[in-house]
């Protein structure tokens, strides 16, 4: 799929990947502070350049139906679409450069999948949709190397991309970070698109799992933990949903973590709509 990611405007180029929509000039970045105008239009300013390689069990991405029990390359760079005020991996993600910062070849990272028995491949650690055609030219590779292709991802993205990216995605395991005013409170987001790109994902075959950030604000109104789970158990009752721990991080630092007493709420709450909910 052939896609247009810019836009010129007047003396403008519109970034057109995700919603923020960034309106930039020559020499200056996006939101994501990877994305970046030279002039004539918006690029991927670190290609192939990553911060963390690791080979993990693929539970730990979490992804709990998807090839269990098999071992996935996870790979990471800097940058992010959205600010979440709980992020634990600030340092990357919201980094334009990391001292780690290193460039690898995607014919570098399927060898070593390869040769550490990995089944797949899972871009993840930082926001990976904002690497666009990196993605895509791995998830690529990835196929033409018999390997699976994964995301962990806020799903941040306009229409015309996400779907691009959902061709070449085996399974992604998506957060969803609250509904409406509590999503775009917490993560700094412009658009709440996060139910549509869930949907688009789910209606295109994609393996989906879902994370759900735990965060104090849900102990406001449990009227949320209702609200996730009922538009998730209209798609489809047995998609995976993950629980997860918030722990003390970024403008969440002087706040404890989740309590298990909280967790145990969504759970019940969340179970009525689902049928696999994990606590992580």
């Amino acid at each position: 799929m052939t896609i247009s990611l810019f836009d010129k405007k007047t003396g403008y180029i519109e970034c057109k990947l995700c919603p923020h929509r960034c309106m930039l000039r020559a020499g200056e970045s996006g939101k994501c502070s990877i994305r970046k105008c030279d002039g004539d239009t918006i690029f991927l300013s670190n290609y192939g350049e990553l911060v963390s390689i690791a080979v993990n069990p693929i539970e730990k991405k979490p992804f709990r139906c998807f090839l269990p029990k098999t071992d996935t390359l996870s790979v990471g760079g800097v940058g992010c679409s959205l600010r979440c005020a709980f992020c634990e991996q600030s340092g990357i993600s919201q980094a334009g450069e990391h001292p780690n910062s290193k460039y690898f070849s995607i014919d570098y990272l399927i060898d070593v999948a390869k040769g550490k028995n990995c089944e797949s491949i899972c871009m993840t650690f930082n926001e990976p949709t904002i690497s666009f055609e990196y993605l895509i030219d791995l998830a690529n590779a990835c196929h033409d190397s018999d390997l699976k292709f994964l995301l962990k991802t806020n799903a941040y993205v306009n229409k015309e991309p996400w779907g691009a990216i959902c061709e070449v995605t085996d399974a992604m395991n998506i957060d969803f970070k609250g509904c409406d005013v509590q999503y775009l409170k917490i993560t700094g987001a412009k658009e709440f698109v996060i139910k549509d790109r869930i949907k688009e994902a789910y209606d295109s075959g994609v393996c989906i799992e879902i994370s759900i950030p735990i965060y104090y604000s849900f102990l406001e109104d449990t009227r949320i933990f209702f609200q996730c789970s009922q538009f998730l158990g209209s798609l489809d009752r047995d998609i995976p949903c993950h629980l997860l721990k918030v722990n003390p991080a970024y403008d969440f630092a002087n706040h404890g973590p989740t309590e298990q007493k909280v967790l145990d709420l969504a759970r019940d709450i969340i179970s009525f709509h689902m049928n696999n909910v994990f606590i992580e």
